[in-house]
């Protein structure tokens, strides 16, 4: 478990990595405005800086979202169901 100081800078790797999340995610999540944080750097290859508040900021408001459940249009499926006296049929038992 990493720990968190509310006064440091990390990095998006290092703020990913506590969140427990994509890098990728936490930038579509500044671009959201559901996080926080600073632009630096330049015009060619700028950089996201995230405060340990901003990210404990974060972990206090959200939660983590659940994927829903994934249904499949089609027939439903027939359960089948064996006895005892089929399997040992089968098994050629009897």
């Amino acid at each position: 478990m990493t720990i968190l100081h509310l006064d440091a800078v990390y990095s998006a790797d290092e703020a990913a990595a506590i969140l427990q999340v994509h890098p990728k995610t936490l930038k579509l999540w500044v671009r959201e405005g559901k996080m926080e944080a600073s632009l630096l750097g330049g015009r060619r290859r700028p950089t996201l800086r995230f405060t340990g508040r901003a990210i404990q900021k974060y972990l206090d408001s959200a939660t983590k979202p659940t994927a829903p459940p994934v249904v499949r249009p089609g027939r439903p499926r027939k359960v089948l169901t064996f006895s005892a006296e089929l399997a040992d049929r089968a098994c050629g038992l009897r």
